[in-house]
């Protein structure tokens, strides 16, 4: 195993539990403990978990909001951020929707139409099983639990493979300088590569969101095509947007 999947293995493992030992990790990665200690070392530099005696801990900083959480927050600029996505998907398209709880309610009230939704997301592959004219594809890759999406080098050698004419993404943090950004590098990557293979990419951001800076950038503002927020933000940070405007679209809460 190579040392690029040494460490998606192994901030995969720490994403599930707390702590976890060299013994552990000697065992999952085959190589050496030496090799293992020097892995951490570098993750630790990188601000991704802790070294302890023994093994590691999870970096708490950068840990991701857990999904159930994210699924109840802000859900009336969420959804209405959604019902507005929605109107930009029209029959035969082939999109993708990343593993945003914004995204979920977005699958949520897809027409059942032919299209082709491709998605990391385990909560999308679910809502949209009893839509059977839409075809749904998985990205595959290593779970990340908290967040129940598929990252790691797996799903994003298949994403690759593909065109969308449409990608729906979200983040945690959008600033008018800073980009778009998250706390945690676990599936940045993945999300970058869905911004690549896609014509078109839709910024689904609840207000809350905006003049906000993060700890790692997913893409600068001028990566995405139409930002899409709710109606409780202010003039005021919309006017630190004024070179993307025309980009932002307001959604009626």
């Amino acid at each position: 195993m190579i040392q690029e999947e040494r460490f998606e293995l192994i901030t995969a493992i720490l994403s599930n539990k707390n702590s976890v030992t060299i013994r552990e990790l000697v065992e999952a990665c085959t190589v050496t403990a030496e090799t293992i200690r020097s892995d951490l070392k570098s993750l630790e530099k990188a601000g991704i978990l802790t070294r302890s005696h023994g093994g590691a801990t999870k970096q708490s900083f950068h840990s991701e909001t857990p999904y159930y959480l994210r699924e109840i927050s802000n859900i009336a600029q969420k959804k209405a951020i959604a019902r507005e996505a929605v109107n930009y998907i029209f029959q035969n398209d082939k999109i993708i929707l990343d593993s945003s709880s914004t995204s979920y309610f977005v699958a949520q009230i897809l027409p059942n139409i032919p299209l082709t939704v491709l998605t990391n997301s385990l909560r999308i592959q679910e809502e949209l099983v009893s839509k059977d004219h839409i075809e749904v594809l998985s990205s595959g890759g290593i779970l990340l639990r908290s967040s129940l999406c598929l990252i790691g080098k797996p799903a994003i050698s298949m994403l690759r493979g593909y065109h969308v004419n449409k990608a729906f993404i979200s983040s945690t943090a959008i600033h008018h300088e800073g980009g778009v950004s998250e706390p945690s590098e676990l599936a940045i990557a993945v999300k970058r590569t869905m911004i690549e293979i896609a014509d078109e990419v839709f910024l689904l951001m609840d207000s809350s969101k905006f003049g906000v800076r993060d700890f790692i950038q997913v893409a600068p503002v001028d990566a995405f095509n139409h930002i899409l927020t709710d109606s409780l933000i202010t003039n005021e940070i919309i006017e630190k947007f004024k070179g993307y405007k025309d980009r932002i679209q307001v959604c009626k809460i």
